[in-house]
């Protein structure tokens, strides 16, 4: 007798050329491995076969057939030619029509699971979930041998001719595939089965000594299921190069001979002797695939709070028992793999799992298991500020320290992680490479290198692996299963290196992953698995050329969700420019009250909040992290459980992605956490500002508190908005006014500015309105009278709106320092906002303050359906964008730029609200889409300056302003710089010393003085990770220095 197993096609790739290969559902893979069995091997003595439900079926009186998929009209044929010519049939959840009638006489009624414990009692005594709303048939107990069950029903019913089983054993398979350890189990439990089935049919019952052989060599019958996969994957990689080109016959009989030394009792020689027929796989199968493949497999989490978790990680049990069980396999079978998750994550994992983190700092452990990524919650970079990404790294430097004891050595994200200077963050950091690779929310460059050495526009680099043509990352229909297509593919692209990544969730454990670590411990048929810095530590020698890589070259899709891909979420996402606005906010907050604690503790005059600034960066990084940006509303038990989520509102009902799910369901959604730590850490940073300004309601005079270089600015007092005053600002430091009225009167040499009902001017802009509209007709360059923007600009419009209307206009302030006009405004019924515009002294740009009453209803692709602010330009030019306070060219229609956004001559500035979309020569910044909470913007329009960079940070930086008691004014700066491109990032205190992080924030190189508010005694240069570089030359109390473009340093200062 042989053993023919039914499974059907997968459509899953029917935009992929792969032209003869076949793509099989997972099912059938399921099915044929287990009938790899050594115990039914050794009876059978021969392989089994694979077959689509079209397939003739060969001799078949001496068939055992059996089918992968419920049987239907499509099997009908099959199965009477087998019944007809005396062959065997197991038969799964059969229809009506096919169903065998001796086991329902009296029965066949059609019961809807509500996950009834299925018990396969001739296997185990193990207990698992038959899942919930799929279907069994009610079989008469007494038509044969009964040797499973679901609840008290008969499951699998045998006889000497045929076997049934009522539910779907292989899709029951499937619903444990997010908890590998049981799903192992499982499938060794539901291999038995078949062995009792098959020993039913060859008359060949299985003996007490078998049935403990089955259950003690369970790690080595699924070893023989491996080979299985393997062995199908060889064939249908030939079947991929046009046919029969390859001999499996040799390896055949070796595992053959190795079942039958299992089944006689010598363990130990059978796995020898399977070890040879995996390796006779391997010399044909190098015939096909000439170059062994290394995979990387990296596990991808969400976010784990003291009380809570989201995502991959509301239930913690559940990856910390899928990283048990694959690091048994690690420690059995060879295995290695990459784990991503957020540093703060990590840090909880271990506080409650501390036996398993103290096994992965040791033997194995170590060795097989590389945390990467590294950061503190898995941002999306391009959409932050510098100073706080760099902080998500100093939070995750300290964890990876503090629970696993090495910092990280490898960048690796799953969602879109990436900016061209993020590989110079990278470095200073301590990173030995990074892996350019995304799966989720956008896409990397393509190149044909194996690795680069990518260069940050700062000259900074790292050794990379970068994308390669075939994509294997986002390639997750056939990550395991179908092995075969990614390998055909990737030999179509003619490379002589293979490097594949699986960065799928920890939570979605990849179909036939377990097969392909047990195929790869015994030989590299298909290649080996390795960890990150495995792989680099053995291709050290590869070659690595520069390669500088631009932010137009990277796809980030992570802007807006893309409901084309991910419409599930359309409930669950938006709040964007709220996120931006808060983080851009937040983070020169957050390094505002660091610098003034920093200079009191340096000068004795208190000690320095190291916990307290530190949980403020942490609460930001949290904030910024892409699942609190994507998906803000998503809720805890949704992901893993029967929780709030996508597809249980579909469906509705609770629906269980892993199997036994225990976890919690909490309905507090990711963002109303994250809020929380915001707001409690904005609280600490505000007061602590108040506190070191003195701030007194009753004080006589004004403190002023610039974190900024030095400026001149018009500020309007706390509590008369109405009285304006120009200030010249110390460079990040402090001004103090007992007479405002002084500062007020004091000029400054520029034009005052003129204000009416239609029209700002200041001698270097002017502005001009539409009353009608409430539009910008015209900016006009005054010294050369030129017309940067044209026709109706500043128009507020949604999705096949009407124009704007301006119901009522105001001069709400005509002062020579500033002028404002507001304007009410409405477009269509449904859709109001006010809108002021500023244009101050000296000023080359307008201010605009939009506050949104009423906003139209808005769903769906939010680059197309949302709310914006139109500008027409004069003419369509380049486009430059700014990430990590680096300009470049950003030659694509939708863009997302943080603070700054050049056109030819124009500037657009923003305070977060950082995505434009251009169509012809206008230029549209968005405001809300579906799910934005934000209803108030501020963003300005003008001349580009010299240095935009540097112009938006002049723009966006607040002025803390405090009423205070004081006798006399002064001016005092903390931090000066004598060229006007060099930026502050941040200054800390460390142990009697200054820790300043510094940005030349343009593209040539700049020498620079360093001056403190005190003399310098002595400065060094590190990395960002705090490691000493070169001591620093100080020549009268200051420091020289030079920075190369668009450099970022860090700076360590004594004082005297």
């Amino acid at each position: 007798m042989h053993l023919t197993v039914t499974g059907r096609l997968s459509d899953n790739l029917a935009d992929q050329d792969i032209v003869p290969g076949r793509c099989w559902d997972v099912a059938a893979y399921y099915l044929y491995t287990l009938a790899w069995d050594p115990f039914i091997l050794s009876r059978l003595k021969a392989a089994p076969v694979l077959r689509e439900p079209t397939d003739k079926i060969v001799a078949p009186a001496d068939v055992i057939l059996l089918f992968a998929h419920p049987n239907d009209d499509d099997d009908g044929a099959a199965i009477k030619q087998v019944r007809k010519a005396g062959g065997r049939i197991v038969f799964n959840r059969p229809s009506p029509e096919l169903i065998p009638k001796f086991c329902t006489d009296g029965y066949g009624q059609t019961i809807i699971s509500l996950r009834e414990h299925w018990h396969l009692d001739a296997a185990s005594s193990e207990k698992y979930i038959y899942p919930h709303t799929d279907t069994f048939l009610r079989l008469n107990p007494g038509a044969g041998t009964v040797l499973s069950h679901i609840g008290e029903n008969p499951d699998l019913i045998v006889t000497d001719k045929a076997a049934v089983f009522a539910g779907d054993p292989i899709a029951a398979v499937g619903a444990y595939q997010f908890t590998p350890g049981r799903l192992s189990g499982l499938m060794s439990d539901l291999g038995i089965l078949l062995v009792h089935t098959i020993a039913a049919f060859t008359e060949m019952p299985v003996s007490r000594e078998e049935q403990r052989k089955l259950s003690r060599h369970v790690e080595l019958r699924r070893d023989f299921h491996s080979f299985g996969f393997a062995y199908m994957t060889v064939l249908e990689l030939g079947r991929c190069h046009g046919g029969d080109n390859v001999d499996v016959e040799p390896a055949e009989a070796l595992v053959i001979d190795a079942a039958q030394s299992l089944a006689d009792g010598d363990h130990r020689g059978a796995a020898k002797t399977l070890k040879q027929a995996f390796e006779a796989l391997e010399v044909e199968n190098r015939k096909l695939q000439p170059v062994p493949a290394v995979f990387t497999d990296m596990l991808h989490g969400g976010e784990l709070y003291p009380g809570i978790g989201y995502f991959e990680i509301d239930w913690p049990e559940h990856p910390a028992e899928v990283i048990r069980t694959y690091l048994q396999w690690a420690k059995t079978r060879s295995y290695k793999f990459n784990v991503d998750l957020g540093a703060t994550t990590v840090r909880e994992l271990a506080l409650r799992f501390p036996k398993l983190f103290s096994e992965l700092q040791r033997g194995k452990g170590r060795s097989h298991v590389e945390f990467v990524n590294g950061s503190c919650n898995q941002p999306y970079p391009p959409f932050h500020p510098l100073e706080s990404q760099i902080r998500q790294f100093d939070t995750g430097r300290d964890v990876w320290r503090e629970v696993l004891g090495v910092p990280p050595k490898t960048y690796a994200s799953q969602e879109f992680g990436f900016c061209p200077q993020l590989a110079a963050v990278l470095k200073q950091q301590g990173y030995r490479n990074a892996v350019i690779r995304v799966q989720n929310m956008g896409d990397a460059p393509t190149l044909t290198d194996e690795q680069i050495e990518w260069q940050a526009p700062s000259g900074d680099k790292i050794r990379s692996l970068p994308s390669h043509p075939h994509k294997s990352e986002q390639l997750n229909e056939f990550t395991y299963h179908n092995l075969h297509l990614k390998l055909y593919l990737h030999q179509k692209d003619d490379l002589d290196f293979a490097v594949f990544s699986c960065f799928g969730d920890i939570t979605y454990h990849r179909w036939m992953r377990e097969e392909l670590i047990r195929t790869c411990h015994y030989a590299p048929v298909f290649g080996r698995f390795e960890t990150f810095q495995g792989y680099f530590r053995s291709t050290k020698k590869a070659p690595a050329p520069d390669k500088r890589l631009y932010m137009s070259e990277f796809d980030c899709d992570a802007s807006f969700i893309n409901l084309g891909i991910w419409d599930f979420y359309q409930a669950y996402t938006g709040n964007y420019n709220s996120n931006c606005i808060n983080s851009m906010r937040t983070s020169s907050l957050f390094a505002a009250a660091e610098l003034l604690d920093a200079v009191a503790a340096i000068t004795g005059n208190g000690d320095y909040r190291t916990a307290e600034h530190e949980r403020n960066w942490e609460a930001l990084s949290h904030y910024q992290g892409h699942g609190t940006y994507i998906v803000p509303y998503f809720q805890a038990g949704g992901f893993q459980g029967p929780g709030d989520s996508p597809l249980a509102k579909e469906a509705r009902r609770g629906l269980f992605a892993v199997a036994e799910y225990l976890g919690p369901t909490d309905h507090r959604p990711v963002k109303e956490v994250t809020d929380q730590l915001m707001a409690a850490a904005e609280s600490r940073a505000g007061e602590l500002i108040r506190d070191w300004l003195k701030s007194d309601a009753d004080g006589n005079a004004y403190r002023f508190y610039n974190f900024a270089p030095a400026c001149e600015r018009i500020i309007s007092l706390p509590g008369h908005e109405d009285r304006h005053v120009r200030v010249s600002l110390p460079a990040y430091g402090c001004l103090t006014l007992t007479d405002p009225n002084v500062a007020a009167t004091a000029g400054s040499g520029a034009d005052p500015v003129a204000a009416g009902t239609d029209f700002l001017d200041n001698g270097l802009v002017r502005a001009e309105f539409d009353l009608e509209r409430g539009t910008l007709q015209r900016l006009v360059r005054k010294d050369d009278g030129k017309e940067l923007l044209s026709g109706a600009s500043h128009a507020f419009y949604f999705p096949d709106s009407p124009a704007p209307v301006c119901s009522n206009s105001t001069v709400l302030l005509r002062s020579p320092l500033r002028g404002t006009i507001e304007f009410e405004i409405s477009v269509g019924d449904a859709c109001r906002m006010t809108t002021r515009v500023s244009l101050d002294s000296g000023a080359t740009t307008l201010t605009c303050e939009t506050q949104v009453l009423e906003v139209p209803p808005l769903a769906g692709d939010q680059w197309r359906n949302h709310l914006g602010v139109r500008f027409e330009l004069a003419e369509r030019g380049e486009v430059w964008s700014s990430h990590f306070n680096v300009l470049e060219p950003f030659p694509h229609d939708r863009i997302y730029s943080p603070n700054v956004l050049v056109a030819e001559e124009v500037v657009f500035l923003n305070e977060g609200n950082q995505f434009y979309i251009r169509e012809g020569t206008a230029l549209s910044n968005i405001l809300i889409m579906e799910n934005e909470p934000a209803r108030q913007f501020r963003y300005a329009v003008g001349l580009v300056q010299k240095n935009p960079i540097m112009q938006a940070r002049a723009w966006a930086q607040p002025c803390f302003i405090e009423r205070v008691h004081a006798k006399k004014s002064f001016s005092q700066f903390l931090v000066q710089f004598d060229r006007a491109d060099i930026e502050l990032l941040s200054c800390r205190y460390d142990d009697g010393a200054l820790l300043l992080r510094l940005a030349n924030t343009c593209d040539r190189k700049v020498p620079t003085s360093l001056t403190m508010f005190a003399p310098i005694a002595a400065a060094s240069s590190t990395t960002l990770a705090g490691d000493h570089k070169s001591n620093l030359p100080v020549q009268d109390g200051s420091v020289a220095l030079e920075l190369s473009p668009w450099d970022i340093r860090q700076v360590r200062l004594t004082l005297a």
